[in-house]
């Protein structure tokens, strides 16, 4: 069984593989395929040369039972990637969201002086308001700057995701 392990940054390098195999082979993928076929599984995972590919294979006198469990290990891998990958989705969302309520929250007190700015009556009234505005404006200018970096760091992340969880939808078995 081979697995595609699509690389989101193309800088990646055979770290990205090492770490995939090290999960493959973790007690956690290993645990749930015992769970499954009510035995140990005999298999051996390595990358394939020096590409993203991860190869499965398994042993046994049964070559229909080899196949089996060299399957049934990928599943059971590319299913947790999939779990793995939702939830991380989740939490960048979850993070997004708590950012952009900030900066809405931060926003909030210039959005009340505009509205009062439109609705003031004296040209003396809308200078007041405007240099209101421009103090609170000053006041959150490194608090916004900073959140919003952080938003779109955070949305990036949550695209890279998005793009991870597209691909893990077929987990690149073959």
């Amino acid at each position: 069984q081979r697995l595609g392990l699509q690389q989101v940054d193309p800088r990646a390098d055979q770290n990205r593989v090492e770490t995939e195999i090290e999960v493959i082979e973790s007690n956690l993928v290993q645990n749930a395929v015992e769970e499954e076929l009510g035995r140990e599984p005999d298999v051996s995972v390595s990358g394939v040369g020096d590409t993203d590919i991860v190869e499965i294979s398994a042993t046994s006198d049964v070559p229909e039972e080899a196949a089996e469990e060299a399957n049934l290990y990928a599943h059971t891998y590319v299913d947790w990637k999939r779990q793995r990958t939702v939830e991380d989705l989740l939490a960048a969302q979850e993070t997004v969201d708590a950012i952009q309520g900030q900066l809405d929250e931060l926003q909030a007190p210039v959005n009340e002086l505009e509205a009062a700015l439109f609705a003031a009556e004296t040209e003396e009234d809308r200078e007041e308001i405007r240099t209101e505005i421009a103090r609170v404006e000053e006041q959150i200018a490194a608090q916004s700057q900073a959140l919003e970096s952080s938003l779109a760091l955070y949305r990036s992340e949550l695209s890279s995701l998005q793009v991870s969880q597209r691909i893990t939808r077929t987990g690149g078995v073959q």
